[in-house]
């Protein structure tokens, strides 16, 4: 381990204890574990510009697991653990400390969709069902129309009529009923070899999913969902459980933190709306709203971005992150895909898109089920008994929660056990499983993003990628054009089977695949809805709408900003900024897939994993 010494302004947590190199102080960071945890920041120089998140020699936070991809996992995943190494500002690196997430309403998230608009949670009204006009309307004989006019709508009475051997003509009758007596639903029915119709009064809770399109004017269920303390997997397994439909019936345009104040769109594949808002009665941390009908679904990237209100509280240097600030604004931020995209637990989601394209189904099913740190005792035991009897059905039954990736899983285990496990894991939302994917390009693209940064700085240089602007084509910069670009226009692929590497990274690419046992050919893969075809990302993100101030306050839960439920509810206090405590609110739009985590990160030079932000917060 390199020389370090104890930096005496940083106190030591219990079991936690860190350790810098005074010279050179770069980026704190945090592992859990015991008393002889040790983290040393060894001192590097600059490289032509860029700030070096220094390698760290440490002791191992907890027992390493090695899986048949090569690659290994341990008590948390940090930064370092997903590429996430470098710089854009260049200063002495000192720590910002700040708390983070203090409250949900810290860190509130609004989609921008395809129209450029700000999804908000603004009303919980539903839309009428469309009116059907019928050409023809069938004359009801006299006694005919009796019967039907006597039906009340709370009668459990079936009433059968003869039927017309015409099938168009019965058609007509069926149409009738619906439209002069809507309480009333009608059949053709075979009864002693003859068809007859019979009617009875509508179940409210049930849908006419043939003729949908036409009594609620389209096939899809738009809403705003509003969201807090879960992702949006979890929110929408919560309510799928309670409507008792399969979790695939909705769609949406990226998945929102779990920490986090959040409001998207989301689509319902034939969901009466009416049903949806019966749900913000039930649920804890979920509000639907803002419904409409419509003939197009929401898809994956169908947004433009989002919109971020964030506080940071306890500030501990005010003049300081007004240097970077303005530097950020002003020059953005190197656009790392964030931890979020690979989850917090010791099981980084990239590890199971590996296990994806190696077609290693079995290892898919045990690297979500597989136990770790982090969660309640009882999902621990139940992890645990899984892990070594994989009895399906006692993990279900006792699972505590009725939603998420685990419980939709053990039921696809319970169906199709342990021998067809594609078969159970594909009971998951289409969704998740395509963002395991996307989890391991997005470590190829960090890993690939500090590589550049680190070895060549922030000047374009031949060899670099950037998008032609005529052919909207990736092309290789030349020395006949290096000085047409800037480091803004250089982007890097996310690795998949459509792809141009750039020429000064292509070796760095083949040597990260070949480390996790993933081919290029993998890309391609047999299974359809994994194909990667890749896409382009650009190597820095530059903010948008960028506003901040600097509030004091008193309580260290005090609400500093309101979000859409406690407007909606009228719930939020008054609030007077003045105490002893100081805290910055910053309000950012970021492009999609850009993540404010990496803008924190630049701003206050604090590590962003999960671990520290708890050491922080406590």
């Amino acid at each position: 381990m390199s020389s370090s010494l104890w930096y005496p302004e940083i106190p030591c947590f219990g079991k936690y204890t860190m350790v810098l190199n005074c010279k050179n102080p770069k980026l704190i960071s945090f592992f859990g574990n015991h008393e002889r945890n040790r983290v040393a920041f060894s001192q590097r120089p600059n490289v032509k510009g860029a700030i070096r998140h220094s390698e760290m020699e440490y002791d191992p936070p907890s027992k390493k697991t090695k899986h048949s991809h090569g690659l290994e996992s341990s008590k948390f995943v940090i930064e370092n653990d997903v590429g996430i190494e470098e710089f854009l500002y260049q200063d002495d690196c000192q720590p910002i400390f700040a708390v983070f997430k203090q409250r949900f309403a810290d860190f509130i998230v609004r989609e921008i969709d395809t129209e450029n608009e700000i999804v908000s949670l603004t009303s919980y009204d539903i839309p009428p069902r469309v009116k059907r006009i019928s050409k023809n309307l069938y004359a009801f004989p006299p006694d005919a129309l009796a019967i039907l006019n006597s039906i009340d709508k709370n009668s459990k009475e079936t009433v059968v009529m003869e039927a017309p051997p015409d099938k168009d003509l019965r058609k007509i009758i069926h149409d009738s009923i619906k439209e002069q007596f809507p309480h009333l639903e009608s059949k053709t029915i075979l009864e002693e070899e003859t068809r007859k119709i019979s009617a009875i009064v509508r179940n409210t809770n049930a849908v006419n999913y043939r003729n949908w399109t036409s009594e609620f004017g389209g096939t899809f269920c738009n809403f705003t969902l509003y969201k807090e303390g879960m992702d949006t997997m979890h929110a929408l397994s919560l309510i799928s459980t309670w409507l008792h439909v399969n979790t695939d019936r909705f769609t949406y345009a990226g998945s929102k933190d779990k920490q986090a104040s959040t409001t998207q769109k989301v689509s319902a594949y034939k969901v009466d709306a009416a049903h949806l808002l019966e749900l913000n009665k039930r649920l804890i941390g979920v509000r639907l709203g803002n419904f409409s009908y419509v003939n197009k679904r929401i898809g994956l990237g169908d947004l433009k971005g989002n919109s971020f209100t964030i506080v940071l509280r306890n500030l501990s240097n005010r003049s300081l992150m007004e240097v970077r600030l303005k530097f950020v604004k002003a020059k953005g931020f190197i656009n790392y895909f964030g931890l979020q995209r690979f989850g917090t637990t010791s099981i980084p989601t990239h590890l199971i898109g590996i296990a994806m394209l190696q077609n290693d189904w079995r290892e898919v099913v045990n690297l979500i089920m597989k136990p770790r740190e982090g969660e309640s005792d009882e999902q621990t035991k139940i992890r645990n008994i899984w892990f070594q009897e994989h009895d399906h059905e006692s993990a279900l039954s006792n699972w505590p929660s009725h939603g998420g990736i685990e419980f939709v899983l053990l039921k696809g285990l319970v169906k199709f056990g342990l021998q067809d496990c594609l078969s159970a894991f594909s009971l998951l939302p289409r969704n998740t499983r395509i963002l395991y994917l996307h989890s391991f390009q997005s470590y190829i693209w960090n890993m690939a993003a500090s590589e550049r940064i680190r070895i060549h700085g922030l000047k374009v240089i031949e060899g670099d990628l950037v998008i032609d602007s005529s052919t909207s084509a990736a092309i290789n910069v030349t020395s006949a054009n290096v000085n047409d670009f800037s480091i803004q226009d250089v982007v890097l692929p996310m690795p998949g089977y459509d792809v141009v590497y750039p020429e000064n990274m292509k070796d760095f690419y083949k040597q990260l695949l070949k480390k996790a046992n993933v081919n290029e050919e993998a890309f391609n893969h047999k299974i359809k809805a994994y194909k990667l075809k890749g896409v382009y990302r650009n190597l820095l993100c530059s903010p948008a709408n960028m506003q901040w101030e600097f509030v004091n306050y008193e309580s260290p839960t005090q609400a500093l900003v309101e979000t859409d439920l406690a407007r909606m509810e009228n719930s939020f206090p008054e609030v007077e900024f003045t105490g002893s405590r100081l805290a910055l609110i910053l309000t950012v739009h970021l492009s999609s897939s850009s993540y404010a985590t990496m803008l924190l990160r630049e701003l206050t030079r604090v590590d962003t994993s999960r671990g520290m932000q708890i050491l922080l917060n406590d």
